[in-house]
């Protein structure tokens, strides 16, 4: 027996019924009658389909949808107040991404960041937002044109959704801030500062692994760094909230996840050199030494090796910059830097494997600076044990890379103090006769008269 659902009858009606439901809203005469059909939309019985086919309706008709934008974006914050992102999404994604390009982008992105604010707090709906709403008007928003007049409601938007504190957002955020040819970077300084303190405060977020979703944060402060060096007004905004990070970041015996010392590499290079002090050289020493106590002993290797390489490597090479740029340093600064030295030799400098580590790469990024910046012999003197030590791993070692050190720092000094060198002239000369190594005959005959 054939069941009705069965008769051969039923295909050609359902066909013309979809075809000429599809055309239900396109005989809209008025706007008010448009009008009338969104509010339809916010009803309690209002039907998924009834939103897929007014949505339709615009998508078919510019004029139509230029003339109620207003309503158009009025209902879709509606929906998402009333839990119907999906309802919401179908008539984002129809009419107004497909017209992005002819609408006034102004009154979208005000929409998006009240939206972001609303539900900054709830952590299922802000989700919902970012996957319905804010990942396509995003990549719409990057790809059409839009008037330079909106930048800073760009900037804004960017800032109300970076603030949702949601794994998405910091991708969203750094698409939207690549925008080529876009932002008048100079004349966004506060944004920019506070844009570096949200990312900063993403620190909190714990995951396991190297790479995650909140690596857009570091390619955020990449882009800001690239055009801090075209417009150095913007390293007045970023110098305070840098330093900060920094600081935080490097606290002894705190552990952060991976995208958070990934952030470390990048801001150091946002720290405002005309606003560095000889007490911002001082942090950084006690932060570096830290790292050579031994306390990360029982770590991962590896994860430390990472963290490492991420951010405390790349903090000691700013380091040796600012000992550049300042040229001398003060006796209080030697002192440090000859304790953390010797903490450095009193460790391994190599793997297992051979491999360099840490506290090698350290100290090769700033040991080069220190004899450029000594003013006076008892500098120099403060150096003494550290120099002895370094010259007698150099030699148990048979390291050459030491030895190099231990050279070139008494190539530079011993030629300015020579009372100093005086007292290592039994040194030279092993360096010399034993080794036959012709690095001191200019020094030799110096250092030899002054003793």
């Amino acid at each position: 027996m054939l069941h009705s659902c069965e008769s051969s009858a039923w295909p050609p009606m359902v066909s013309s019924l979809r075809y000429s439901l599809s055309r239900l809203y396109d005989n809209n005469d008025t706007s008010t009658d448009a009008q009338l059909d969104l509010s339809t939309l916010l009803l309690d019985d209002a039907t998924s389909d009834n939103v897929h086919l007014l949505a339709t309706s615009f998508e078919n008709d510019i004029e139509l949808l230029k003339s109620n934008y207003t309503k158009v974006l009025e209902t879709v914050e509606r929906l998402i107040l009333m839990d119907r992102f999906d309802d919401a999404s179908r008539f984002t994604y129809k009419p107004i991404i497909k017209h992005i390009a002819s609408i006034d982008h102004a009154p979208l992105i005000q929409m998006m960041i009240r939206l972001c604010s609303f539900l900054a707090n709830t952590t299922e709906r802000r989700d919902q937002l970012c996957s319905n709403i804010l990942y396509h008007n995003t990549y719409a928003l990057l790809s059409v044109k839009a008037n330079k007049k909106l930048s800073s409601l760009f900037s804004d938007l960017i800032l109300a959704m970076l603030e949702m504190y949601t794994m998405d957002t910091p991708g969203y955020a750094a698409k939207l801030l690549t925008k080529s040819e876009f932002y008048p970077w100079a004349e966004l300084t506060y944004h920019i500062g506070h844009l570096i303190r949200i990312c900063g405060s993403y620190d909190s977020f714990v995951h396991t692994d190297y790479f995650s979703k909140l690596d857009p944060l570091q390619d955020i402060l990449k882009l800001i760094s690239d055009r801090a060096k075209i417009n150095p007004i913007i390293y007045r905004a970023t110098h305070k909230p840098v330093l900060k990070y920094i600081l935080r970041w490097s606290v002894k015996n705190t552990v952060y996840s991976m995208h958070v010392y990934k952030m470390g590499g990048q801001i150091l290079d946002l720290i405002d050199k005309q606003q560095a002090t000889f007490d911002t050289c001082s942090q950084f020493i006690d932060t570096l030494r830290h790292r050579v106590s031994g306390d990360e002993d029982n770590d991962d290797p590896e994860q430390a090796r990472l963290r490492n390489a991420q951010f405390f490597q790349p903090l000691s090479a700013r380091l040796a910059k600012f000992m550049e740029q300042f040229k001398t340093l003060p006796s209080a600064l030697h002192q440090k830097l000859a304790l953390f030295f010797m903490a450095i030799l009193n460790r391994p400098l190599y793997a297992e494997n051979g491999i360099r580590k840490f506290e090698y790469w350290t100290m090769n990024n700033i040991w080069h600076y220190v004899s450029l910046c000594i003013a006076n012999q008892e500098d120099v003197r403060l150096y003494n044990t550290c120099l002895d030590r370094l010259y007698t791993r150099a030699q148990d070692d048979n390291d050459q890379d030491l030895k190099c050190w231990w050279i070139s720092f008494w190539q530079t000094v011993g030629m300015k103090f020579p009372q100093v060198a005086a007292d290592h002239v039994e040194q030279f000369l092993c360096i010399t006769i034993d080794e036959k190594d012709m690095s001191f005959l200019v020094l030799l005959p110096v250092s030899d008269l002054k003793r």
